[in-house]
Parts: C-alpha cells; structure tokens; sequence
C-alpha cells in the first residue's frame, strides 16, 4: 500500500561488540524490502541524472554516412531485430565508414522466426521515399542479397513493402517476410558484382510502390 522508494539513505545503525569479540546490530527490513548495510559511512547513494529530452517528431529529411561514430558502434536510431550491425571501415575512400552487418547466419530467435532486419525511422510513416548505398562483402553466399522496406510493422515476422536484389541480378518484392513468398519479380540484365556500390531506392506513396537501382527502375506504381 505504501509508494516505493528507492536508494534512500538511512540513520546510521549503532553496532554493539559483546564480550567474545562479536559484532552485533539489528535491521528492520520491510515487507518487500531491499536493504543494503555498509561500513562506509561515503558509502553508494542515488545517483542523479538529468531529464531526458521532451518527444518530438524524427528529423526528416535524414541522411547519415557514419562517418562520425566510432569504429564498432552502432548507428544512432537503428533497431536491430535479429543480426547485428556494426560500423566499419569500408576500404573505400569515397564512402569512408559503413553500416556492416555482422552476423550473416540466421540466429537463434527467442521468439518466433526473426528475419535479420534493423528497423529505422517511425511507425507513423506512410509516403516515404529513402534510398542506401550498398555493397555487398565479396566472402558472401551466392544467395546473398540487399534489401530495403517501407511501413515496417512487427518484428518477428516483420509486414510492409520489402525491395530485394541478389548477386544474379534478380530482384524481388515481399509485403511479408515472415512467409517468404514474393509479390513480384524481375531479373536485371547483369548481376550485382561483391565489392562493388550500388544504391538502392523505395518510394512509397499511397496504395503504390516504386523501386530503382542505380537510377534504373525496377518497378512503378506496383
């Protein structure tokens, strides 16, 4: 019934010693409670911390090059949900610092059947247009692919509008990537080489969905 408190210093505790030498004190400790004696009188305290900012839209428009994190970081606003991703140097002097994803096998999931994906942005997101540079790692799997999505709800098995494109050249359109079936399909003319940049793009607007590759459309007004 009472309100909780937490780390609240209290009155010191007198300590007796009995004739054979032994020490002797007494604590009451409520129902519920947690209590933690010490024999420093500077002993831990609360600690303090400042307010956290009041919430605000995200900032659009956005970009980053992740370029001012440190190596082994993880990049502001990005929610890994199954995989990892980390910043690395991408051996390429004109795109300097990459977002790397780390772990390319699928994990164990707690719950469910994780797809690796790191979410970004907003839930109340609807029209959007982003695009990310790429490459992918010349030690990957021939079934290795690059994908982006849009109005991205759920995380086990995440649902909205997936964009992939795998090293033959074929790309593909997921609404689900819990299921695995594709929506649409195409093939490129040539594949995507490893170690090579490319850059992938999503707009989404109302009931419609456009994707380009490298300023080549794959798809408008699905």
């Amino acid at each position: 019934g009472q309100e909780s408190t937490l780390f609240e210093q209290q009155t010191p505790i007198p300590v007796t010693r009995a004739p054979d030498g032994s020490v002797n004190f007494t604590v009451t400790v409520p129902v519920d409670g947690v209590m933690t004696v010490s024999t420093m009188l500077t002993g831990p305290s609360k600690g303090g911390v400042a307010m956290p900012p009041s919430a605000a839209p995200f900032p659009v428009p956005y970009s980053d090059d992740f370029n001012d994190y440190a190596l082994h970081s993880e990049p502001s606003y990005f929610a890994d949900q199954a995989g990892s991703w980390e910043v690395l140097d991408s051996r390429d002097p004109a795109h300097g610092l990459a977002m790397r994803q780390m772990v390319p096998q699928k994990p164990i999931c707690w719950a469910g059947d994780y797809a690796p994906v790191s979410v970004f942005g907003e839930t109340t997101w609807t029209d959007v247009n982003h695009s990310v540079d790429f490459m992918i790692d010349p030690e990957s799997t021939a079934t290795a692919a690059a994908s982006i999505g849009a109005r991205v709800t759920g995380t086990t098995r995440p649902n909205g509008v997936f964009v992939s494109v795998g090293l033959d050249g074929t790309w593909t359109v997921f609404y689900s990537l819990g299921d695995g079936k594709s929506a649409a399909q195409g093939k490129l003319p040539t594949g995507i080489k490893p170690s090579q940049w490319h850059n992938l793009a999503l707009a989404v607007t109302g009931s419609r969905a456009s994707a380009w590759l490298d300023d080549v459309s794959l798809f408008e007004n699905m």
